[in-house]
């Protein structure tokens, strides 16, 4: 039986592998519940490129930085974006989210907007549209709406409606039992809104609508892909067929329920238990296969989404993950029988070779199910159950095994018998009679076969465990026909399947192939250099660095030097043409640093890298100095050196070849580089955070590109401000405007930076940081530009994008204000030079002279007192001074300007 079983799986896995075409596991960003909220029903990208989801709560909105709840009046099930506004189907209810200018979205029903909508209406879960309407399907009614005016046209009801289609203009229905019927079109009149609509007519296709459900449908630019009954069916407008694929039976054994377009023309299809599959419609090929085997927190998907960059959002259980399929990241991390954290990395003669803590890996292709047994075996083999009896417990035994393990893992031991036993702690009793056999219960072939086909799709591939070799490998050094292994046992070289020792029982830290010498590599230990050579085919040790004994951690070819790292101090051996040793020469480092030093050559000179900077040597001095020159640089940061003369580091924000100036963006998504390792190909193999990464070389540029976004414009008490016309108006008391940001690339969010610039206003543009909210407490009066621009996780800058706003003084900083206050000056100085002229009002002239000067001055008090202020710092003294000052010219000017009035008053008697 388990022989018979064995060879369906060996056919089945023939026909996968002939149309699987997966390297490594896509790069997977997962947001959890806590982010995205309860029981998210639907996803898509809105034409402004954020992320708008329907949950159980509403709706809510993701800008690349915050996820924003948006109230609705019940639960969303169903979304289509369309500019401005969203339409929505919910419990009950439809409508759409109206975008404000504020940017937030405001929620808008239709359900109650026309007589014609009858009080049963059901829940929606379809909303499709063409160019001129929206439709709205539950499964008791189906609502046209007019995209220009927002307003229902007509109305369908009784009748058991299941799904919506929309391929090009033409709408489609499926009824239960009734089949495939199609929405006819409108009156080129409009027709009488009080009007009975229509009947819907029937449509003859070769596949029975009636009798299936379809579960989800999607479009592309010539054909309508449909999902229903495990299989995917095509129309192109006038015929349907089943699409074949590859992973059919996959499909079936793990029910196929959603579907979605990317945007390269490939399918994502979703399954109720085993996660998902992209496939190529043409050929229908499995181009890769993303389910928790993978890195999909939970394989039950319920639904589907791209984006404008072709990333797939993949709503399950545990949240939302969205497997970024344009990015040249990919992972070799989850294919079985990898044991150990990963340590370093080689792609030699075509194979993947993965050093660990637990010795040397081959990753190797998956031809039977047989293949995998043992590599997961060995994963799971610390977990062999182990009892015996401990003294002092009270008489019980301990039974012990390490819980956990792989779905995949689980199926082998169904499949061969084992069970995995936790701890646990139970009384020793007294051996029983043997009890009469039972007949066993055999299990479901369906389930077996659906776990054992599981198995095999995620894992095409699986790794080999090189056998007689366990040590923790630190560095691997391809040479033409072996690998040479530096470990913490000392120098191992494998070739021909087997690992042989060179060098026992020293720690090794580096090994560096001789740039002159295919047959002379150097080896960096604790006890001092080694050089091996190959002699006969076999490599031999060589003593001529006896010399040098203290610890001895990197190497660098300069010239024909070779300058040696070591505990606080940087060593230049000079050797003889064939690369033996002559003679070296020490060289003290400043001061004493606990830690290792790493020597690099740039520029055919020694560059020593530590902890708090670079180090380079001053040839007159013939000492090591600080670079304090280095702009930019980042601490703590990392380097690498593993492969011949590359040298990688990200000292100044982005990682980069010191060898050749080259430079792979997207190796800012690492962060715990152990390893980088460059093949002919041009690929980047990266040990990062104990996973196995490729990144392939980027042929062109993603011509999407991302922006920036403004979400939110607020003030001090928290309004919301129009983005089209923001007006902060200053007040006597505290004001600020605050700008919150987001952009549009969702990949490592949180290493997204942002920058701005006030024009006019600002000396150039501000440091990149990673806070998304910029707040300014004072600004001047007048108009202002805003410039804005961020930087991805990948080191790609968006377009600059302007904001224009003004800030509006107070109404006694008003330029009308101002001219009023002239104009009253100029009456108070008219009208005291007037009523002196009477005796009668010579009283009322001295006054008005009196209260002219005092306002005079107390104006000038005003203008000049923040002046002061600022030059003195606020000191009272110096305010009190200028006080003084005014009072004591205020006699001197009150006398001279009766004095010009008593003038005036003379003349004008004259001349009377």
């Amino acid at each position: 039986m388990l022989l018979r079983k064995i060879i369906y799986l060996m056919a089945l896995l023939g026909c996968w592998s002939a149309g699987y075409a997966q390297e490594g596991a896509v790069h997977l960003q997962n947001y959890p519940p806590s982010n995205t909220g309860v029981q998210t029903n639907a996803l898509v990208q809105t034409k402004h490129k954020t992320i708008l989801l329907a949950n159980a709560r509403g709706a809510a909105q993701y800008n690349g930085q915050q996820w924003q709840p948006i109230q609705a009046q019940s639960t969303l099930y169903a979304l289509l974006d369309d500019s401005t506004v969203v339409y929505t189907g919910g419990r009950s209810s439809f409508g759409f989210l109206q975008l404000l200018p504020s940017r937030q979205y405001r929620f808008q029903s239709l359900s109650r907007s026309s007589k014609k909508i009858p009080q049963e209406i059901g829940d929606f879960h379809f909303v499709k549209g063409n160019a001129r309407f929206v439709y709205f399907l539950s499964n008791k009614v189906l609502v046209e709406v007019d995209r220009a005016q927002r307003k229902v046209r007509r109305v369908w009801q009784n009748q058991a409606f299941q799904s919506l289609m929309v391929f090009k203009e033409k709408v489609l229905v499926n009824i239960r039992n009734k089949g495939l019927h199609q929405v006819p079109a409108p009156p080129k009149d409009g027709g009488d809104e009080d009007k009975k609509p229509s009947p819907l007519v029937k449509v003859n296709t070769q596949v029975d609508f009636g009798k299936i459900k379809v579960l989800s449908a999607f479009t592309s630019a010539r054909f309508l892909y449909v999902t229903a009954q495990n299989k995917v069916y095509k129309f192109d407008g006038a015929q349907w067929t089943v699409l074949p694929l590859a992973a059919q039976k996959y499909l079936e054994e793990h029910t196929l329920t959603q579907g979605t377009l990317l945007g390269s023309g490939q399918l994502a299809l979703g399954t109720l238990n085993g996660g998902v599959l992209i496939v190529a419609p043409t050929s229908g090929k499995t181009l890769y296969m993303i389910n928790h085997q993978t890195g999909l927190p939970d394989d039950e998907v319920q639904t589907l989404a791209a984006d404008h960059r072709q990333g797939l959002w993949i709503v399950h259980t545990q949240g939302i993950s969205r497997a970024v399929l344009r990015a040249p990241v990919t992972n070799f991390t989850h294919y079985p029988g990898l044991v150990g954290n990963p340590t370093s990395v080689t792609y030699w003669q075509k194979q993947l070779y993965v050093a660990t803590s637990e010795g040397l890996f081959q990753l190797k292709k998956t031809r039977s199910f047989q293949d995998l047994v043992a590599p997961i075996k060995r994963q799971q083999q610390k977990g062999i159950v182990v009892s015996k009896e401990v003294g002092g417990t009270g008489g019980v035994t301990l039974q012990s095994q390490k819980v956990g393990g792989t779905v995949v893992g689980n199926l082998i031991n169904n499949v061969f018998g084992k069970k995995k036993v936790v701890v646990t702690v139970k009384p020793r009793q007294q051996p029983k009679a043997p009890p009469k056999p039972q007949p066993k219960v055999p299990l479901r072939q369906r389930n077996l076969l659906q776990r054992e086909l599981y198995a095999l799709s995620s894992f095409p591939y699986f790794y080999h465990k090189i056998p007689g070799f366990s040590a923790r490998v630190k560095q691997i050094v391809a040479t033409a026909n072996e690998l040479l292994l530096g470990s913490n046992q000392g120098l191992y070289v494998y070739q021909n399947g087997k690992v042989v020792p060179v060098l026992k029982e020293v720690y090794i830290h580096q090994v560096k192939k001789s740039p002159d010498n295919d047959q002379l590599a150097y080896v960096a230990t604790s006890e001092g250099v080694k050089s091996v050579t190959k002699q006969g085919g076999k490599w031999k040790l060589k003593d001529d660095f006896a010399a040098i004994k203290s610890a001895v951690y990197s190497m660098a070819f300069i010239g024909n030097s070779l300058w040696l790292g070591s505990d606080n101090q940087a060593i230049k051996v000079h050797t003889t043409p064939e690369g033996q040793y002559q003679s070296h020469q020490v060289y003290q480092l400043p001061r004493y640093y606990v830690e290792n030093v790493q020597v690099v050559g740039i520029g055919q000179a020694p560059v020593l890298f530590l902890s708090n900077g670079l180090y380079r040597l001053d040839a007159k001095k013939q000492q090591f100095y600080r670079d304090s020159l280095l702009k930019d640089v980042r601490l703590p940061y990392q380097m690498v050196q593993r492969q011949g003369a590359n040298v990688w580091t990200n000292l100044q924000q982005k990682w980069l070849n010191l060898a050749d100036s080259s430079q792979v963006a997207h190796l800012a998504l690492c962060s715990q580089v152990n390893d980088i390792y460059h093949d002919q190909s041009k690929n980047l193999w990266v040990v990062d955070k104990n996973q196995v990464l490729r990144i392939a070389p980027v042929s062109a540029k993603d011509s999407t590109g991302f922006d920036v976004l403004v979400a939110r414009v607020f003030d001090h008490q928290q309004q919301n401000l129009k983005l089209d016309n923001i007006r902060l108006y200053q007040g006597a008391k505290a004001y600020s405007l605050t700008f919150e940001l987001g952009a549009t690339h969702y990949l490592n969010e949180a290493s997204t930076q942002y920058q701005y610039r006030i024009k006019g206003l600002t000396k150039g543009w501000s440091e990149w940081k990673n806070n998304a909210e910029i707040k300014f407490t004072f600004l001047p009066r007048g108009k202002h530009t805003l410039e804005l621009r961020a930087k991805n996780a990948i080191g790609e800058i968006s377009p600059v994008k302007k904001i224009r706003f003004r800030v509006v003084p107070p109404f006694w900083k008003r330029w009308w204000f101002y001219l009023l206050e002239v104009l009253v000056l100029a009456g108070l100085v008219i009208a005291s030079a007037v009523s002196s002229r009477f005796e009668r009002f010579e009283r009322y002239s001295s006054i008005i002279t009196f209260v002219t000067i005092i306002t005079v001055f107390e104006f000038f008090m005003i203008t000049l007192e923040p002046s002061v202020d600022n030059i003195s710092g606020g000191v009272p003294v110096f305010k009190l001074f200028m006080n003084i000052l005014l009072a004591m010219s205020l006699n001197p000017l009150e006398r001279r300007f009766s004095a010009w009035l008593s003038e005036n008053k003379h003349r004008f008697q004259q001349k009377q």
